[in-house]
């Protein structure tokens, strides 16, 4: 079986939107769907291209959109870009791309706004939806995508991500943790991997309170509530891992 990213980059005769899913149950993180999104650029450049670009990110031919952290679903006004640039013409490319991350979280009302040059898109500018899920879309933009899934053969193209489970920060101070909290460019993912750490661990009485620890941080995201009050419980539990784990002793 042929890699999805190869039998995209093999013509230039794209639909208008592709909402890429994640392999079977497998969730991607941004930084893995960017990969991937990198080996079908570089493949399509070598094919179509005036201009070799190493990395995608510096390509004049492509708009990246992701959501704000602050945020729980995309606005209207997180797409406002898109309209400007789909103004131009390629510059070294035959097409231009837009990619929108987490395209679950894009609501109905910016759906809306995007549908006219999701069906009309000028400059032959292409967007690519990721996602984790496989739910539905409102049906006047499922008529309009087309939904793809990666395959194996993507999945093992990716490079190693170096695996933050097994790492714990340096605790010196509550304080200095929650400055360096502030800076964490995925609190989400943050998270995860702390949460692995706990799962990992042999500490009971936090395995049992990870439910409502999640329940308790999604509502503080959905307040806006600092960072720095989320940090004092996330310092919390990673100096309660730390302290058991014979190897950081």
């Amino acid at each position: 079986m042929k890699a999805l990213f190869e039998i995209l980059s093999s013509s230039n005769n794209f639909s208008s939107v592709y909402l890429i899913q994640s392999h079977k149950n497998l969730n991607l993180n941004i930084e893995q769907f960017n990969q991937w999104f990198s080996l079908f650029f570089l493949s399509f450049q070598d094919k179509f291209s005036t201009k070799k670009i190493e990395r995608f990110i510096n390509s004049p031919d492509l708009l990246v959109i992701s959501k704000s952290e602050k945020q729980k679903n995309y606005k209207v006004e997180d797409f406002h870009e898109i309209f400007q640039f789909q103004e131009t013409a390629p510059m070294y490319l035959t097409n231009k791309f837009c990619i929108i991350h987490e395209a679950e979280l894009i609501t109905e009302q910016a759906f809306n706004k995007l549908l006219k040059v999701f069906e009309e898109p000028l400059n032959n500018l292409v967007f690519f939806l990721f996602t984790n899920s496989s739910s539905k879309f409102i049906s006047t933009i499922e008529s309009r995508i087309s939904r793809m899934r990666l395959s194996s053969e993507d999945i093992a193209k990716f490079e190693p991500i170096h695996d933050q489970k097994q790492e714990i920060p340096m605790l010196k101070s509550l304080t200095e943790f929650q400055k360096s909290y502030k800076d964490i460019p995925n609190e989400n993912e943050f998270i995860k991997n702390v949460l692995s750490m706990v799962s990992d661990s042999e500490l009971t009485n936090i395995k049992k309170e990870v439910p409502e620890f999640l329940k308790w941080f999604q509502e503080s995201k959905n307040f806006n509530n600092a960072k720095s009050e989320r940090a004092f419980f996330v310092f919390q539990i990673l100096k309660t891992i730390q302290l058991n784990r014979k190897d950081l002793r």
